[in-house]
């Protein structure tokens, strides 16, 4: 007797193995932190490089970024994808710019405090002279205190530095704070936007600009140049009450 028979086979595709693989964590530089890897390999002699995804990967602090990678698969093999999070750590650099008032030409403003923050999560550092003033009318500005050069600073933390403004001509004086650290972008620039108003004083206008020539009419003037103390005169006869409420308005 001749005995035959037929069996039929099916060959599955053998599976694949994604792995991404990242560190704990990675430094902040200013740009997109990109600081993992992955690969596929699989049977037969699969063993590639995969392109990287990222999410959340733009600023440092508290949220956590991630990377993921995919492999489609192929004719011999799965498609299979891995995933993973890292932190990202730096320093930070936050300070609003102060408010600097109109200052006479000649004289000095009132001391202004720039309030710098460490925003970031690693601590922020400050070298020997890491704050100066650059900018067109720089001279015009003066480092009264300076409490942040040789300071290092923790997260949230902050420090100080203390101007004034000194105009040599009216008009916008602009100069600003430069900071010199350790954080992405260094060095950081905050702005300091004096104006200097006329030496004087001079008077723009008077409201209202009649009244009885016995006296006793409550008057504003405007100008620029006021002093506390000035003295004020309308038809040769001497006010006698003058409240200097700022330096252009009487």
């Amino acid at each position: 007797f001749d005995y035959s028979s037929t069996t039929s086979l099916t060959i599955t595709k053998a599976s694949s193995s994604t792995t991404v693989t990242c560190p704990p964590s990675a430094t902040y530089t200013g740009s997109a932190v990109e600081p993992c890897s992955a690969s596929v390999s699989g049977a037969g002699g699969l063993s590639q490089s995969l392109l990287v995804s990222y999410s959340n990967n733009t600023a440092r602090g508290s949220s956590t970024a991630g990377a993921s990678a995919s492999f489609a698969g192929d004719s011999d093999h799965d498609a299979s994808n891995d995933s993973k999070t890292f932190s990202i750590e730096g320093p930070g650099f936050s300070a609003p710019a102060p408010t600097i008032p109109a200052t006479l030409v000649g004289q000095t403003s009132a001391q202004q405090t720039v309030t710098v923050t460490n925003n970031g999560n690693a601590s922020l550092v400050f070298g020997a002279g890491a704050v100066t003033l650059t900018g067109t009318s720089a001279a015009e500005y003066t480092i009264v205190t300076d409490n942040c050069s040789t300071q290092t600073l923790a997260a949230n933390a902050t420090c100080t530095v203390v101007v004034t403004f000194s105009p040599s001509s009216s008009g916008s004086r602009p100069a600003s704070l430069s900071f010199a650290s350790n954080a992405a972008g260094s060095p950081a620039a905050v702005a300091l936007n004096g104006s200097g108003t006329p030496p004087g004083p001079a008077v723009t206008s008077i409201s209202p600009n009649v009244g009885p020539t016995t006296g006793g009419q409550r008057v504003t003037i405007s100008g620029y140049g006021f002093v506390v103390g000035s003295t004020v005169k309308i038809g040769g006869t001497t006010c006698g009450s003058v409240v200097v409420v700022n330096p252009t308005t009487i």
